[in-house]
């Protein structure tokens, strides 16, 4: 059987609107055939302040971010470590592959090459109420 390389993904931004900009990039790429799991975190200048309702759900404040770098600088590494991957799986993974996607394409990278699963979109198949996050949790 061979190995099947997943990469669990999360971004925070400054806001829901498709002009706004990724704050964080949180991932986790695990292997079906081995015990290794990596960790990736990066915090991202967006040079543009946080909608309040976003500080809320991020935490990192304006200030803060000023003084990281930009997404830019880290875009080839982030574009390779997410490449490899069979899988993307997110929580409403349409949201996150929009900004994604948008800032590779502004660094000059292509869009990632990996499939995705929107554990949302499942989530809302299986359970009526809320498929938010966490909702999500608290069932299971």
């Amino acid at each position: 059987m061979a190995s099947k390389r997943i990469i669990i993904l999360d971004t925070e931004t400054t806001g829901v609107q498709p002009y706004d900009k990724i704050v964080t990039l949180a991932a986790i790429r695990t292997s079906s055939t081995n015990d290794h799991t990596e960790f990736l975190y990066r915090c991202f200048d967006p040079r543009k302040d946080s909608h309040p309702e976003a500080f809320r759900v991020h935490g990192w404040d304006d200030w803060t971010t000023r003084f990281q770098d930009l997404f830019a600088d880290h875009a080839t590494e982030l574009h390779r470590w997410l490449s490899e991957s069979d899988l993307l799986v997110m929580h409403n993974a349409e949201f996150d592959l929009h900004f994604v996607n948008r800032v590779f394409r502004k660094c000059g990278s292509p869009p990632l090459p990996v499939p995705a699963y929107c554990t949302l979109q499942q989530a809302r198949t299986q359970w009526p109420g809320s498929a938010g996050l966490d909702a999500c949790a608290r069932r299971l």
